[in-house]
């Protein structure tokens, strides 16, 4: 990988990661009635209130930020 790659892929680790954070504090409103409203965080849409798809997203971006930073740490 090129520096290029590495700061592309470090970089959407850390927007995806950001996105996570606020996306827990974003209402969405999921439906509505007459007598009634469900309102949700765009986090709780975005992951089906599944503990285990939160878990792989932040898998997801925590391993696209080690691939762009991995060349700043020398394996021993």
């Amino acid at each position: 990988m090129n520096r290029i790659s590495r700061l592309i892929c470090e970089c959407i680790g850390i927007a995806w990661m950001a996105f996570l954070l606020t996306a827990y504090f974003i209402p969405v409103t999921r439906e509505s009635g007459a007598n009634y409203v469900i309102k949700d965080t765009l986090l709780g849409v975005t992951i089906f209130h599944n503990i285990f798809l939160l878990i792989i997203y932040i898998a997801l971006g925590l391993f696209f930020i080690w691939l762009g930073i991995s060349h700043k740490i020398k394996m021993v």
